[in-house]
């Protein structure tokens, strides 16, 4: 996250929270400990379409403009690179517009929150990938990691689920496990698989999660923990274009500044 914390009491004026590192996209409109709105949308493809006309609703319907928040929060991934860089930039425009501090959220220990015990967070990365980490969950409480998150190819995940275990009982969860159903039916019983309601999350969560976040007057990095398609493939994409690849890499690190 950016440095630079600011006073923003999540308790006090309403505050915005924005989450689309995959689908379903959400944005949820909070008050101190109460949930004041909350819509969530496939979106695949529509993010910018969708949820700035949904977030412009929400607003109106609760009679408040983006001036009346306190603070606009924003889950920062890891996830999809165009659904983070696109609805982190709706919540940035909408924040810098109104001159709200900002809060980011990391994605797999909000997930993490739907259920407890020892749980294990798969999110789909693409295709035979996934984001894995393992957090210890106690209800009410922040999650705590067992490890960083790490991005894995499928039969590297399962393997380390199946080392956590034969430590005891744990839960998986998420978009990755949903995904990839029959690549984890190999795990022992003892390795819980949960159902489809605990892959998005919740409205309380994502409140919860807000509220303990760091408020700050400039916007949170996003989380990537691989790179892109783009920057994998860029010398095939530097040639279809008539680019030399010592080109393309030139451009490429000027824009991103990597």
């Amino acid at each position: 996250m950016t440095s630079g914390a600011c006073s923003f009491d999540p308790a006090g004026r309403p505050f915005l929270i924005v989450s689309g590192p995959e689908d379903p996209l959400s944005a949820t409109l909070a008050r101190g400990g109460e949930v004041l709105a909350h819509e969530a949308f496939g979106a695949f493809g529509r993010t910018m379409t969708t949820l700035s006309p949904a977030i412009e609703g929400m607003l109106a319907a609760e009679d408040l403009a983006p001036s009346d928040l306190g603070g606009v929060a924003m889950v920062r991934g890891p996830g999809s690179f165009t659904g983070l860089r696109v609805s982190m930039a709706v919540a940035v425009g909408l924040a810098i517009g109104a001159g709200l501090p900002m809060a980011g959220i990391d994605y797999l220990p909000l997930l993490a929150r739907n259920a407890e015990g020892t749980v294990f967070v798969l999110t789909y990365s693409r295709k035979k990938q996934a984001y894995l980490q393992g957090f210890t969950v106690e209800p009410g409480r922040t999650p705590v990691p067992l490890a960083p998150p790490q991005a894995l190819y499928l039969d590297a995940a399962v393997d380390q689920l199946a080392s956590a275990v034969e430590g005891g009982p744990i839960s998986i969860l998420g978009s990755g496990l949903r995904r990839n159903l029959e690549a984890f039916a190999v795990l022992p019983p003892a390795a819980a698989l949960l159902p489809e309601n605990c892959d998005a999350p919740r409205p309380e969560h994502l409140l919860r999660a807000a509220q303990e976040a760091g408020w700050c007057p400039s916007p949170p990095d996003p989380f990537y923990l691989r790179a892109s398609d783009a920057e994998e493939n860029l010398p095939g994409i530097a040639k279809a274009r008539g680019l030399a690849p010592e080109e393309a890499e030139k451009t490429f690190r000027t824009l991103t500044g990597r």
